[in-house]
């Protein structure tokens, strides 16, 4: 979907943001956020993760815990723009979002991020008046054009960008055969897997800690995390990246330990033990 800033008369809409600001909600730029909160990052990944939890897309596990390291190697993609993240703030915290990067972007135009609004904060022209204040930036700096992404299931966020002007484009489905087999299993064999590991002689700072989320193996490590697929009882790969794990049972049955690794393209690799903690 695509709006022509050109084009677009938005006037219809101003009022939202005037009905947004007499229920004591203000706006706000990650900017202006990090400037004066140091431990706003860690709020907002909080809270977009309770947006996380009302949208059909996301997994359906557990997201990572937040981790600092994470935070920064985000910063430092060279399409997000700090000060086009908006922010909505009430007297509780956080109660919506909204921003423009340069991902994907056409040219001439910038790229429509996130958008989401607290459950008890929807349909009060939230969403709204974000979007009208991102598209006053985005007229600021010059763009003529802000290209929107969005998925089928998001149905209330369509609507919204149809009535503010945006046309749609292009509509595709993209289809995936996984080239390996997924194993039939009896997942109850994960709760011998769920714990935490560590390397102790290569990354003696890295956790590794599996779940059995409801019937689903996961690995989070790092602020990051990933669904292992069975290969067999208890051979597992990831789909995101070329990587096997093998849990090791001892000799008195208990998992002991696992093994990682990751290939890349070109067949090279690394391989890691981790022992079981917890």
């Amino acid at each position: 979907m695509r709006l022509s800033l050109d084009e677009v008369d938005l006037t219809p809409h101003a009022p939202a943001a005037e009905r947004v600001a007499a229920q004591g909600i203000s706006m706000t730029t990650l900017a202006e956020e990090r400037g004066r909160d140091p431990g706003c990052v860690e709020r907002l990944y909080d809270f977009l993760n309770l947006l996380g939890a009302d949208d059909p897309a996301r997994p359906r596990f557990a997201p990572p815990a937040y981790d600092p390291r994470e935070a920064r190697i985000w910063f430092g993609r060279p399409y997000v723009i700090d000060e086009a993240f908006f922010i909505a703030r009430g007297r509780g915290g956080y109660v919506g979002v909204t921003c423009l990067n340069l991902l994907e972007a056409v040219p001439g135009g910038i790229s429509q991020g996130c958008t989401g609004v607290a459950r008890e904060h929807r349909r009060r022209g939230v969403a709204t008046a974000l979007k009208l204040r991102a598209f006053e930036y985005a007229r600021g700096q010059g763009y003529r054009t802000v290209r929107a992404l969005n998925r089928t299931g998001h149905a209330p966020l369509i609507a919204l960008d149809e009535k503010l002007g945006f046309r749609r484009r292009a509509e595709y489905v993209t289809m995936e055969k996984c080239l390996r087999r997924v194993a039939e299993v009896d997942t109850s064999v994960y709760d011998a897997f769920a714990g935490k590991y560590r390397d102790g002689e290569s990354r003696p700072d890295l956790v590794i800690t599996v779940r059995n989320e409801g019937g689903r193996l996961t690995a989070e490590f790092v602020g990051q995390k990933v669904e292992l697929f069975p290969e067999s009882e208890s051979s597992f790969f990831v789909k995101q990246f070329y990587g096997r794990v093998t849990f090791v049972r001892g000799e008195r049955g208990d998992v002991s330990h696992l093994i990682w690794r990751e290939h890349g393209r070109d067949g090279a690799g690394r391989e890691s033990r981790a022992e079981k903690i917890e």
